[in-house]
């Protein structure tokens, strides 16, 4: 009897290991909810999923493992303004590329880490410095490997 009562156990045990597992690692997927689109700089071309209100913009990147090189995520602000970024929950580096309501790109942060929230006191804080339409995450080191620059285009397709 004893080891029937043990068994249980185990198996018991070991379905809520992999419900665990299973939950966690099902919210560090891309958010299957967000519209995607292709954007272009010069001539590189980027699909992104679109956080485009309150709560998509607050999730961002959050809870994720990694970005695919291509790969991004636009946040758009309509109206334009005044934003302020943080790396709150991430769990990778990214470049920031603030643009304006024109789609040119006014400010660029490169290489913004995790480490920035996590061992800064009040947590590091990434301001756009002048109002932008959109702001595009894109892994670390995209920035330079493509040559992106200030007074570039974004276009949303």
């Amino acid at each position: 009897m004893k080891y029937i009562v043990a068994a249980l156990i185990i198996v018991f045990s070991l379905g809520v290991c992999v419900y665990l597992y299973n939950a966690h690692t099902t919210q560090l997927q891309p958010n299957p909810g967000l519209p995607m689109k292709i954007i272009t700089i010069g001539e590189k071309s980027i699909q992104v999923e679109i956080a485009s209100n309150d709560a998509q913009r607050q999730q961002g990147l959050s809870d994720r493992t990694s970005l695919a090189t291509g790969r991004g995520m636009l946040f758009i602000f309509d109206p334009a303004r005044k934003v302020w970024f943080w790396m709150k929950d991430m769990y990778f580096s990214i470049d920031m590329i603030f643009a304006d309501d024109k789609g040119s790109i006014v400010k660029i942060v490169r290489n913004a880490s995790p480490e920035s929230y996590s061992q800064h006191q009040p947590p590091q804080i990434f301001p756009s410095d002048a109002s932008v339409r959109y702001v595009l995450e894109v892994p670390a080191g995209y920035v330079e490997a493509e040559g992106i620059a200030i007074g570039q285009k974004i276009v949303v397709q």
